[in-house]
């Protein structure tokens, strides 16, 4: 049995941690040949702080667009 451990800052609603969870247990499943009903996938959430990239804190995690002047804004 595998277990797949997840860590994401908080703000994902509960139907893009599915997506995430789907997604992720059917390309282990092809990448291993693990059966999907043999991996354990959890996700753990956090705050911002807690992550660091590059030496700098990630910023909270904002719902909309990734490339969005208002959504880039909002993460400064």
């Amino acid at each position: 049995m595998a277990l797949i451990a997840c860590d994401i800052r908080y703000g994902r609603t509960d139907r893009q941690k599915r997506w995430l969870a789907g997604g992720s247990l059917r390309l282990i499943s092809e990448a291993t040949g693990e059966p999907r009903d043999s991996i354990v996938f959890a996700i753990q959430e956090g705050a911002a702080i807690i992550f660091v990239e590059h030496g700098e804190h990630r910023p909270e995690y904002v719902t909309g667009a990734p490339n969005d002047p208002v959504v880039v804004a909002r993460r400064k």
